[in-house]
């Protein structure tokens, strides 16, 4: 008689989706609910179990049936390179709590991610809930450690919270490090490092991030803290943060901490309350040596007795591109509507924000300065300015200003080293801003009666 022990065994694994085991031991692709592991037809998912055993099939392409719980044996993926769907489900209760010593999980790694630590393939369309506690020894994400170039973030939901403790550096929500593509993205909780390079979606980023929306409370104690990145090299496109970002290291930003090398951020918006007692605080970035357009904040920051703090970027080195900041801004030296400290290009731009600093306070900005650079031309700025030596655009100057105005009325100031001052009517007048682009970059349909940027 034919013994059928061993057929009878392997439907009931496929019925019921039963693991064999999390280790390598005996594992096969029968242990999960369905599938063979193609694109075309991705091994489904139905348990933690089967979650874990990923691990053995790193390569391979799996699709997520239903939410799943994780128990408090959860393990992260430590490479992953194939197709991950999580079909809009929800992977909750991942929680550990990173040693101050030894290894993590028993492996070698510098990456930790709460559900892979090195991501070389794609994972999509998937919501994660994460606790992450301890040691900052790792570069360290609530989904990823380490994007790598060929890995893809697509349509990621995280709500969680980051919160580690002692030297290191790339921490964020979504992935410490990006060297890939991260889109479509939304990042929920907080985030709280003493390390440096902290972001409400990635530490560092040398790849793209586009449409993504932060809602993170980001805090650290060390140098470039932003929104959405801590440290920008890359390009991030059609994202917006409205968490409070604090800090008491450089650098620190609305969106990004530090922008530069070949970083280009566009189409970049903050709505919050920055806070931090280091140099360079900006609403979109902190310290900028790259590119910014297309991008603006809305922003309080109070940073009394801090340097070069300003609506759009703290200090800037780059390029700034039709922006413009609206709120009300308060430092030390250096603080201005648009940029605290300016060494580079402004084009284009505008502050309807009230500026207010102990020294060299601009509307526009607190101090246009370089022997090579500096130059600022087609903007303006409306709001009240107050402090020693103030301007009613620029604070102090020692470069090109050209086409460039400041609300003598509405600012309060009828001086500034740079620009022209003009009654709040004849602001209010397209005859004012002669050489200005009224076709493609400005218009004067707006409700304040004031030019605006399309």
């Amino acid at each position: 008689m034919r013994d059928l022990g061993p057929m009878l065994l392997s439907a009931i694994f496929l019925l019921c989706g039963c693991s064999g085991g999390g280790g390598s031991s005996g594992a096969s692709a029968s242990q999960f609910c369905g599938g063979s592991g193609v694109s075309s037809d991705p091994y489904l998912i139905c348990n933690e179990q089967q979650l874990q055993l990923i691990s053995q099939f790193s390569s391979s392409n799996f699709r997520l049936s239903n939410d799943i719980a994780l128990s408090s044996n959860w393990q992260p993926i430590n490479t992953f390179s194939g197709i991950f769907d999580g079909n809009n489900k929800v992977i909750s209760g991942i929680s550990f709590t990173l040693p101050t010593s030894g290894s993590a999980f028993g492996i070698s790694t510098n990456f930790i991610g709460g559900f892979v630590n090195s991501n070389n393939g794609t994972l999509k369309n998937l919501n994660v809930t994460f606790t992450i506690n301890g040691s900052g020894r790792w570069i360290t994400g609530g989904v990823v450690g380490n994007n790598n170039t060929s890995g893809i973030l697509s349509n990621i939901s995280v709500n969680g919270s980051l919160s580690l403790s002692g030297t290191g550096n790339w921490y964020g929500a979504i992935a410490g490090e990006n060297l890939g593509s991260i889109s479509n993205c939304l990042s929920q909780g907080t985030v709280s490092t003493t390390g440096q390079q902290t972001g409400g979606v990635v530490g560092y980023n040398t790849g793209t991030v586009s449409n993504c929306t932060s809602e993170v409370s980001v805090s650290s104690s060390g140098a470039q803290t932003g929104g959405i990145i801590g440290a920008n090299i890359g390009t991030l496109t059609n994202s917006n943060a409205t968490g409070d970002v604090s800090s008491s290291g450089q650098g620190t930003g609305g969106i990004v901490g530090w922008n530069s090398g070949g970083g280009n951020i566009t189409k970049a918006v903050f709505s919050g309350t920055l806070s931090a007692s280091g140099m360079y605080i900006g609403g979109v970035v902190g310290f900028n040596a790259a590119t910014i357009s297309k991008s603006s904040s809305s922003v309080s920051i109070n940073a009394s007795g801090v340097d070069s703090v300003g609506g759009i970027a703290g200090t800037s080195s780059g390029t700034i591109l039709t922006s413009f900041s609206t709120g009300n801004i308060a430092g030390n030296n250096y603080v201005g509507g648009l940029v605290g400290f300016n060494s580079g290009t402004i084009a284009n731009a505008y502050s309807s924000g009230n500026i207010s600093g102990t020294s060299y306070p601009g509307g526009l900005v607190g101090s246009n300065t370089s022997q090579t650079s500096g130059w600022l031309s087609n903007c303006y700025s409306t709001g009240a300015v107050t402090g020693t030596n103030s301007g009613g655009l620029i604070g102090f100057n020692s470069y090109a200003v050209s086409a460039s105005f400041w609300d003598s009325q509405a600012s309060g100031v009828a001086s500034s080293n740079g620009g022209v001052g003009k009654t709040t009517t004849q602001m209010k007048s397209m005859a004012t801003f002669t050489g200005w682009d009224f076709v493609n970059i400005w218009t004067m349909a707006t409700s304040s009666g004031y030019p605006g940027l399309r």
